[in-house]
């Protein structure tokens, strides 16, 4: 079962059920307080004459700002660029720039904004300190709280889009486990009306980044971030895997194998050449190339005789499974293939389809292998029952309101054993969130408003009694028929509004079937006229949609060179209003 999806889906049906939820966050981290912000009231420490400030832009590519979210839809002045371009307006006297979330309504939870360093491309630094600037206005305030992160994955790639990084989904930023919190965090309390120093234990990192929390109702705007900091000294790379490798891969003989697979080979070769003469990399690619440089030449083949590299590797892979992670008939299957694999490598004789086939089958008993489960989670079942506790069960009518009863003894039965499957929890946390929205509120006695079906009923009178066109006798009975059972409901006292609706839409969707059926009837004002004066003897003529349209509809009766086209076009739109207001 995918978790993401089915939250996902709790947060849509039960906002369309108009049930309440707790508001998201665009930045995918924990909510909670504890243990995640820091608390600020004690004086920053940046070392101003040691460090400088690493984060303003160039004339480089980096360094380069960065938000979860920004308010920058076409026309407004509010730019991620303006985080670090050097220029802070904290009371909007030069030019309001800044950087805002502003959203008529203001987004919920927490915010980000960073900067990634580097000029030409991103590279590391070192890091221990922060200036932040504020603006406030009617609809920007600071930040509730704030937590100070760096970036600890691989170096940033492939960022389609700085302003908007929450969006990105995919990207290795929006990865909860490649950001840190710093320690020792030092700081006053906010002051919007000041540049606020920020201290920690410095750090060395591709990016750092501010996470804020709104006040509710508020969103966020900063005109600076400025970062302090220094050139991070690089550690010497470590070549030598790479450049033994390489030795070894240019005295490789090619007629030691086929055409196409040294000619395929041949080409990662000047590739290599360039990157153990560039000594400004980092050591990631380095070992990127070294994987690269070894997968190609796993994928020689060699001339006439069989290529065993990957049976071999197959082989490594296999041994390596050890016994206590998987059930004992599927590691007990592999181990069997494994002796058959091993007497092929061990063949000298061996064709190329023997080999190729204890690859198949090696690999399929891999694949085969079943984990022996681990302990359930239960966290999202967990809360799940929290949100069912939450309702008010005496606002719902008694089946659906025992029904989640049920559901919820059943699921605090099941997080009291430890010893579950998960298979066994996912059921119950579906069945839990089936009985949610399943709950119907208790249907409240309320005066239905009838004056739509009454309306109707006189149109179908008014049609029944003119004499003076005919139509086909069964859709004549139809409108009858429907008009009879109409009546019924308007006259109960019992019934319910979808009764109501239901004799509505039955009786003029009856009414428009007959003017389609016998088009030729409408060759003049009457139906049209007809349907004017019901609709104003009614009160729905206090629709300002149904208003508008009946006075468009008297411009085309009125007008005398109105077509027959137009007059049936004008009844029909009336009708069709009818049927959706």
């Amino acid at each position: 079962m995918n978790k993401k999806k089915v939250l996902s889906l709790v947060t849509i049906l039960a906002t369309t059920a108009g049930l309440a939820l707790a508001p998201s966050s665009c930045f995918a981290t924990e909510d909670s307080d504890v243990g995640v912000y820091d608390k600020l009231g004690q004086e920053a420490n940046i070392d101003k004459q040691s460090y400088k400030i690493i984060s303003q832009t160039t004339s480089y590519e980096y360094p380069k700002a960065f938000a979860s979210f920004t308010n920058d839809p076409p026309g407004s002045n509010d730019k991620v660029s303006s985080l670090n371009d050097g220029i802070i307006d904290i009371d909007g006297s030069k030019g309001n720039n800044r950087w805002t979330t502003w959203q008529r309504n203001a987004l919920k939870g927490n915010q980000y904004i960073g900067v990634i360093f580097g000029d030409k491309k991103a590279r590391k630094q070192e890091v221990s300190g922060l200036s932040l600037s504020f603006f406030e206005d009617h609809g920007t305030k600071m930040p509730q709280k704030i937590r100070v992160e760096y970036y600890v994955g691989s170096k940033p790639e492939g960022i389609k889009n700085h302003a908007h990084m929450a969006d990105e989904k995919d990207n290795s930023f929006n990865n909860p486990q490649n950001w840190k919190s710093v320690e020792n965090l030092r700081a006053n309390n906010l002051d919007r009306n000041k540049i606020n120093d920020i201290s920690f234990d410095k750090v060395e990192t591709f990016a750092i980044r501010i996470v804020m929390l709104p006040p509710e109702g508020k969103s966020l705007a900063v005109t600076e971030l400025q970062a302090w900091g220094k050139d991070y000294v690089k550690k010497p790379l470590e070549l030598t895997k790479l450049k033994d490798l390489y030795e070894k891969a240019l005295k490789l003989d090619k007629d030691d194998y086929t055409y196409t697979s040294y000619k395929n080979f041949e080409k990662i070769l000047p590739e290599i050449d360039k990157v153990l003469k560039n000594k400004d990399l980092e050591q990631e690619d380095v070992d990127k190339s070294f994987e690269k440089l070894k997968e190609s030449i796993g994928r020689l083949i060699s001339f006439n005789k069989a290529n065993k590299v990957e049976l071999e590797n197959l082989i490594k892979k296999a041994e390596s499974f050890k016994k206590n992670k998987y059930t004992q008939e599927s590691f007990n299957e592999l181990q069997e293939e494994l002796v058959y694999s091993k007497s092929v490598l061990k063949n000298k004789r061996a064709s190329q389809l023997d080999v190729d086939k204890a690859v198949e089958y090696l690999k399929k008993y891999i694949k085969n292998l079943v984990e022996i489960r681990s302990k359930a989670d239960t966290s999202q079942l967990k809360e799940c029952l929290a949100y069912a506790e939450s309702f008010n069960l005496d606002e719902y009518g008694d089946e659906s309101r025992m029904n989640l009863e049920v559901a919820i003894k059943n699921a605090k039965e099941t997080l009291k054993d430890p010893s579950l499957a998960q298979d066994v929890v996912d059921k119950i946390y579906d069945e839990l969130l089936d009985k949610i929205f399943m709950l119907e509120e208790k249907e409240e006695e309320v005066k239905l408003d009838k004056s739509k079906l009454l309306l109707g009923i006189d149109l179908a009178k008014d049609l029944l009694a003119d004499k003076s066109k005919t139509y086909e006798k069964g859709s004549l009975e139809l409108v009858k028929k429907s008009c009879e059972k109409a009546e019924e409901v308007y006259k109960s006292k019992g019934t319910s509004k979808t009764e109501v609706d239901n004799a509505y839409f039955d009786l003029l969707e009856a009414i428009m079937n007959i003017d389609q059926k016998q088009s030729s009837d409408l060759r003049d004002r009457s139906k049209l006229k007809e349907l004017l004066e019901s609709i104003e003897k009614s009160d729905l003529a206090k629709s300002d949609k149904l208003a508008k349209a009946c006075v468009k509809a008297k411009e085309v009766y009125d007008k005398a060179g109105s077509s027959q086209d137009d007059i049936n076009k004008a009844y029909e739109d009336l009708l069709g209003i009818l049927m959706t207001e």
